[in-house]
């Protein structure tokens, strides 16, 4: 009698929850761009009151405004979108997607409160301008995001050296942009830097998903929005 184990095949990594981290490359111009229009709007609107502590956060219909750093910004937004959703439903597919967003900026002490996005399929946060960075070793007050673990009592995990329960901390660079579940809480923790941190937030909310035959490419099919 033997007890057989491989750690390589007889392991089950179950519930796991896809998180999609895509950069902008080159993406210096628009981001000048769009921190100039949101500061400047920053400064004649006082915002509105969500998730924000100590930080402004635009009203959300960012997304539809006229200027062309919205308009390639949010194209770019539907085509992060249209990449990552053939990963969620298991193949090509076709579907239709709508977007609304609303930018966000937080000076030395500003946060976020943990929260979801209800009523949305996917949540984006990018990243126009991510101030002052933060040492690996202060994540927790370093302004970074924070993606809560969705699995209910996790927190009753004994094991002091065991990371589950722990957060996702993802540390922002400009150009960054993260994917993840809205259903996800998540959170900004405090912010300590001198110079601003910008970012762009966008809720997509996606319907008629029709999965199609793989092309001989393997590549993605577009959605339509």
């Amino acid at each position: 009698m033997e007890l057989r184990f491989n750690a390589r095949t007889d392991v089950i990594q179950a519930f796991a929850t896809p998180i999609y981290g895509l950069r902008i490359f080159e993406a210096e111009p628009l981001n000048a761009d769009l921190k100039s229009l949101i500061l400047n709007d920053e400064s004649s609107d006082p915002g509105v009151q969500r998730s924000n502590v100590g930080g402004w956060h635009s009203r959300e219909d960012f997304l539809s405004r006229p200027e062309r750093a919205v308009r390639t910004f949010k194209e770019l937004a539907l085509t992060a979108v249209r990449t990552v959703m053939p990963l969620m439903v298991g193949g090509a597919c076709r579907f239709d997607v709508k977007v609304a967003g609303w930018a966000n900026v937080l000076r030395r002490g500003g946060q976020n409160r943990r929260h979801v996005h209800p009523g949305n399929h996917l949540s984006i946060v990018y990243y126009v301008d991510a101030g002052t960075p933060a040492a690996a070793s202060d994540a927790s007050v370093g302004g970074a995001l924070e993606l809560i673990d969705p699995r209910a009592h996790v927190e009753m995990t004994t094991l002091a050296e065991d990371p589950l329960g722990r957060g996702l901390i993802v540390q922002p660079y400009n150009g960054q942009m993260v994917i993840f579940p809205s259903w996800m809480y998540h959170q900004v923790n405090p912010y300590q830097g001198d110079a601003e941190r910008i970012s762009i937030a966008v809720n997509a909310h996606i319907s008629n998903v029709m999965r199609l035959p793989e092309t001989r490419s393997g590549e993605l099919v577009n959605a339509r929005h």
